[in-house]
Protein backbone atom coordinates (compact mmCIF):
# COMPACT_ATOMS: atom_id res chain seq x y z
CA UNK A 1 0.00 0.00 0.00
CA UNK A 2 1.47 3.61 -1.07
CA UNK A 3 0.81 6.15 1.15
CA UNK A 4 0.91 9.87 0.84
CA UNK A 5 0.49 11.90 4.11
CA UNK A 6 1.77 15.39 4.41
CA UNK A 7 1.01 16.13 7.91
CA UNK A 8 2.10 19.76 9.25
CA UNK A 9 1.86 20.65 13.14
CA UNK A 10 2.59 24.24 14.01
CA UNK A 11 2.61 25.68 17.61
CA UNK A 12 1.99 29.46 16.99
CA UNK A 13 -1.48 30.16 16.92
CA UNK A 14 -1.01 32.96 13.87
CA UNK A 15 1.84 31.40 11.88
CA UNK A 16 -1.22 28.30 12.44
CA UNK A 17 -4.05 30.52 10.64
CA UNK A 18 -1.64 31.37 8.28
CA UNK A 19 -0.50 27.72 7.10
CA UNK A 20 -4.23 27.00 7.48
CA UNK A 21 -4.66 29.28 4.88
CA UNK A 22 -2.30 29.00 2.54
CA UNK A 23 -2.89 25.52 1.89
CA UNK A 24 -6.74 25.26 2.40
CA UNK A 25 -7.06 23.84 -1.51
CA UNK A 26 -4.48 21.20 -0.78
CA UNK A 27 -4.73 17.23 0.09
CA UNK A 28 -2.49 18.69 3.50
CA UNK A 29 -3.68 18.23 7.53
CA UNK A 30 -2.55 20.99 9.64
CA UNK A 31 -2.98 20.23 13.53
CA UNK A 32 -2.25 23.67 15.81
CA UNK A 33 0.14 21.27 18.55
CA UNK A 34 3.48 21.51 19.16
CA UNK A 35 5.72 18.47 18.28
CA UNK A 36 7.84 17.81 21.54
CA UNK A 37 8.32 13.84 21.92
CA UNK A 38 5.34 13.83 24.71
CA UNK A 39 1.53 14.53 24.49
CA UNK A 40 0.82 17.28 27.53
CA UNK A 41 0.80 20.67 27.11
CA UNK A 42 4.00 23.46 27.61
CA UNK A 43 4.15 27.51 27.47
CA UNK A 44 4.76 28.57 23.95
CA UNK A 45 6.50 31.93 24.05
CA UNK A 46 5.60 34.36 20.92
CA UNK A 47 7.55 36.78 19.79
CA UNK A 48 5.72 39.47 17.67
CA UNK A 49 8.28 41.45 16.72
CA UNK A 50 10.31 38.18 15.85
CA UNK A 51 7.70 35.19 14.66
CA UNK A 52 10.44 33.08 13.70
CA UNK A 53 12.43 33.25 17.45
CA UNK A 54 9.09 31.89 18.59
CA UNK A 55 9.72 28.71 20.69
CA UNK A 56 8.86 26.52 23.62
CA UNK A 57 11.79 28.16 25.28
CA UNK A 58 11.32 31.23 26.52
CA UNK A 59 14.26 33.24 24.53
CA UNK A 60 13.94 36.56 27.00
CA UNK A 61 13.41 38.63 23.40
CA UNK A 62 11.49 42.03 24.42
CA UNK A 63 7.41 41.80 23.91
CA UNK A 64 7.15 37.87 24.55
CA UNK A 65 3.74 36.30 24.70
CA UNK A 66 3.62 33.33 26.61
CA UNK A 67 0.87 30.95 25.70
CA UNK A 68 -0.07 27.13 26.57
CA UNK A 69 -0.24 25.05 23.87
CA UNK A 70 -0.97 21.54 23.37
CA UNK A 71 1.74 18.90 22.57
CA UNK A 72 2.33 15.64 21.15
CA UNK A 73 5.11 13.16 20.05
CA UNK A 74 6.10 11.37 16.92
CA UNK A 75 4.12 8.58 18.19
CA UNK A 76 1.21 9.82 18.61
CA UNK A 77 1.44 11.65 15.27
CA UNK A 78 1.37 8.13 13.96
CA UNK A 79 -1.25 6.41 16.12
CA UNK A 80 -3.73 9.99 15.57
CA UNK A 81 -3.37 9.61 12.10
CA UNK A 82 -3.53 5.90 11.71
CA UNK A 83 -0.34 5.99 10.21
CA UNK A 84 2.12 2.68 10.05
CA UNK A 85 5.28 4.75 9.29
CA UNK A 86 7.18 7.87 8.51
CA UNK A 87 9.05 8.21 5.34
CA UNK A 88 10.94 11.44 5.83
CA UNK A 89 9.86 13.96 8.91
CA UNK A 90 11.25 17.42 8.88
CA UNK A 91 11.31 19.45 11.55
CA UNK A 92 12.43 23.29 12.39
CA UNK A 93 10.82 23.26 15.74
CA UNK A 94 12.91 26.31 17.65
CA UNK A 95 14.38 23.78 20.25
CA UNK A 96 12.25 21.32 20.94
CA UNK A 97 13.49 18.82 18.24
CA UNK A 98 15.61 17.54 21.13
CA UNK A 99 12.53 16.22 22.86
CA UNK A 100 11.78 14.59 19.42
CA UNK A 101 14.87 12.73 19.39
CA UNK A 102 15.27 11.55 22.56
CA UNK A 103 11.59 10.32 22.38
CA UNK A 104 12.72 8.41 18.91
CA UNK A 105 15.62 7.23 21.06
CA UNK A 106 13.73 6.08 23.74
CA UNK A 107 11.60 3.92 22.01
CA UNK A 108 13.22 1.22 19.31
CA UNK A 109 9.73 0.20 18.50
CA UNK A 110 9.05 4.28 17.03
CA UNK A 111 12.79 4.48 15.26
CA UNK A 112 11.56 1.15 13.16
CA UNK A 113 8.81 3.25 11.98
CA UNK A 114 10.81 5.99 10.70
CA UNK A 115 12.93 6.37 7.25
CA UNK A 116 14.23 9.89 8.06
CA UNK A 117 14.26 12.51 9.77
CA UNK A 118 15.34 15.70 8.59
CA UNK A 119 16.52 18.19 11.68
CA UNK A 120 16.94 22.00 12.06
CA UNK A 121 18.97 22.95 15.01
CA UNK A 122 18.83 25.80 16.69
CA UNK A 123 22.10 25.55 18.94
CA UNK A 124 21.86 29.23 19.85
CA UNK A 125 18.50 28.07 21.93
CA UNK A 126 20.58 25.12 24.19
CA UNK A 127 24.44 25.22 22.90
CA UNK A 128 26.09 22.37 20.84
CA UNK A 129 26.70 20.03 23.38
CA UNK A 130 22.92 18.30 23.45
CA UNK A 131 22.81 18.33 20.12
CA UNK A 132 26.06 16.41 19.72
CA UNK A 133 25.14 14.07 22.49
CA UNK A 134 21.90 12.78 20.98
CA UNK A 135 23.96 12.63 17.37
CA UNK A 136 26.60 10.28 18.94
CA UNK A 137 23.35 8.11 19.98
CA UNK A 138 21.87 7.81 16.39
CA UNK A 139 25.41 6.65 15.14
CA UNK A 140 25.88 4.50 17.87
CA UNK A 141 22.74 3.03 16.25
CA UNK A 142 23.93 2.67 13.49
CA UNK A 143 22.24 5.57 11.83
CA UNK A 144 23.25 7.25 8.93
CA UNK A 145 24.12 11.00 9.78
CA UNK A 146 24.63 14.21 6.95
CA UNK A 147 24.70 17.30 8.04
CA UNK A 148 25.50 21.20 6.81
CA UNK A 149 27.53 22.33 10.15
CA UNK A 150 28.38 25.64 8.55
CA UNK A 151 24.80 27.06 8.21
CA UNK A 152 23.63 29.16 10.90
CA UNK A 153 20.59 26.94 11.77
CA UNK A 154 22.43 23.22 10.86
CA UNK A 155 20.51 21.13 9.29
CA UNK A 156 21.24 16.95 9.73
CA UNK A 157 19.46 14.24 7.92
CA UNK A 158 19.72 10.91 10.38
CA UNK A 159 18.50 8.07 8.20
CA UNK A 160 17.27 4.48 9.93
CA UNK A 161 19.45 1.97 7.14
CA UNK A 162 17.01 -0.47 8.57
CA UNK A 163 13.97 1.10 7.48
CA UNK A 164 13.30 1.18 3.57
CA UNK A 165 11.03 3.14 1.59
CA UNK A 166 7.91 1.32 0.25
Amino acid sequence: VLFRSVIVYEAASKSFEKLKAAVADLPITVVNKAVTGQRGQTTFHDYPERPSSSSVFDRKLKNGIPYDVKTVGLEHILEDHNLPRIDVLFSNAEGAELGMLEEVLAKPELWERIHQLCISFHPQIYGKGPRAKLLNKFAERKAELYFDDKAKYPCHLIVNPKRTLV
